[in-house]
């Protein structure tokens, strides 16, 4: 250290790199501490909405799902399903959704494919193996298992669909990815509903990210390193700069000749 410091020149270069070292360390600290602008969703494909469900009361019971209603559910998914998610009429699909799902857009958005519904392309043309989960008067809740078209590279995807009996008609009010299983050939994984909430929505823990505090330590710590370098070059300049300031204060008499004559 004292051969760096004897040198001013070695001083300037020395404190000019620690000072950039400790300047970028603030800005990835801030960058760490600083919320994120974006969440993490697929390319071209809008975020899925959180299930506008309206839960039973305590005094609400279940019913029985007549055979009729599920005729209607079955002709509803054999439409939803390809305009929708298919993306083969969206437009047309804007008219089998409850108000719920199409709140905040409108039938021009829908038919240029800002729809908020998973795209997916599904094999087959009838979708009437589902599972129904719940059903009360007027709503049902119901899984299906969709597979992907021959020599597609996804999985298959297991939607949960809640629907709503408006006017006499069935309507879907929401529909969002319950499971993603990995394709043919690939090790066998799922990816549950957690992974396709929105980051507002998702529980404690779902998230793989790291916090910004486990980055700020390491950079707190580099942006204090290289700010001791610093302090003991100012330190080690301004004891050094002290005796001259006094030299140069301390300025000795002027010769009598170029004294100003006493009046």
């Amino acid at each position: 250290m004292r051969a760096l410091s004897a040198s001013p020149r070695r001083r300037r270069r020395l404190a000019w790199a620690a000072g950039g070292v400790a300047l970028a360390c603030g800005a990835g600290l801030a960058a760490a501490l600083l919320p994120a602008a974006g969440g993490r969703g697929a390319v071209g494909a809008p975020p899925p909405r959180a299930a506008a469900t309206v839960y039973p009361s305590a005094a609400e019971r279940s019913v029985p799902l007549p055979a009729g209603d599920r005729r209607a559910i079955d002709a509803l998914l054999d439409r939803f399903v390809p305009e929708a998610l298919a993306r083969r009429d969206p437009g047309a699909a804007y008219s089998l959704a409850t108000p719920a799902l199409r709140a905040g857009t409108t039938r021009a958005q829908w038919a240029g494919g800002a729809l908020p519904v998973y795209p997916f392309a599904p094999r087959g043309t009838t979708y009437h193996d589902w599972t129904l989960d719940a059903s009360y008067a007027g709503r049902a809740s119901l899984d299906l298992l969709l597979q992907p078209r021959r020599g597609s590279r996804s999985g298959a995807i297991a939607f949960t669909f809640r629907l709503r009996k408006l006017g006499g008609r069935w309507l879907v009010d929401s529909v969002v990815p319950a499971a993603v299983f990995a394709p043919p050939g690939q090790p066998p994984s799922i990816r549950a509903n957690p992974d396709f909430a929105a980051p507002a929505l998702r529980p404690a823990g779902a998230s793989g990210r790291l916090g910004g505090l486990w980055l700020a330590i390491p950079l707190g710590a580099v942006a204090l390193l290289a700010l001791v370098p610093v302090a003991v070059l100012l330190v080690g300049w301004l004891r050094e700069e002290r005796p001259f300031r006094r030299e140069r204060l301390e300025l000795p008499p002027l010769p009598a000749r170029l004294r100003r004559p006493e009046a």
